[in-house]
């Protein structure tokens, strides 16, 4: 007699591999501009130049649904008028104290270091009372006050 064929094994799908991420392509520069904004207000740094003026006009009509800072950025800049926008000064930089550049993808700036308690320089003068409202001017009006008898 035959002997049955044994039954094959149903083969174990092998675990699909994970499609590799894509490589980030280089940010363009209106990404570059909405990273720079989440540090500063302007282009330059803390007060509108000739290069928000210009950046501006390059922008305006671009898609900013998934640029928040760009998007208030030209809500703002649109609030000046061509007259202001016209008399703003060059692209100087700002100040190297006041520029921040924009962290690298994924990274977050430092916090700054807090400043001490305030309590703590509120015990040191002595002055236990938080606020006082006038209270001492309404005694001394009241102590001014002729009495009436």
């Amino acid at each position: 007699a035959k002997a049955a064929p044994a039954k094959a094994a149903p083969a174990k799908a092998a675990p699909a591999k994970a499609a590799p991420a894509p490589k980030a392509a280089a940010s363009s520069p209106i990404e570059q501009l909405d990273a720079a904004l989440v540090f500063q207000s302007y282009v330059a740094g803390f007060v509108p130049t000739a290069a928000d003026a210009a950046a501006y006009a390059a922008y305006k009509d671009a898609d900013v649904s998934k640029l928040p800072n760009v998007a208030r950025w030209l809500t703002h800049i649109a609030s000046f008028t061509p007259t202001e926008q016209a008399a703003w000064g060059g692209a100087a930089a700002a100040p190297a104290a006041l520029r921040v550049p924009a962290p690298k993808p994924g990274k977050l700036p430092p916090k700054p270091v807090e400043e001490a308690a305030p309590a703590a320089a509120a015990e040191e003068d002595g002055d236990d009372e938080e606020f006082d409202f006038g209270e001492e001017e309404e005694e001394e009006e009241e102590a001014a006050a002729p009495a009436n008898d």
